[in-house]
């Protein structure tokens, strides 16, 4: 489990602070990508109050949301 430090810093500062949370996260769930994915997802909308986030993967030539 971790714990993701929030701000109501601007957003070039919040982006700052959540990098190395991020980095962290991601290298920890490296070897389960969707769920990687997913916690950023959460951590993002969470940080930003955003309507959605998500990523687009592609594999050879096909799209996946």
């Amino acid at each position: 489990m971790h714990d993701i430090q929030t701000t109501s810093a601007n957003k070039a500062e919040q982006y700052q602070q959540l990098l190395p949370q991020l980095q962290a996260l991601i290298a920890a769930d490296a070897d389960i990508p969707i769920a990687t994915l997913a916690n950023v997802c959460a951590v993002l909308k969470e940080q930003f109050n955003w309507f959605w986030v998500g990523f687009y993967l592609v594999n050879d030539s096909r799209s996946e949301l």
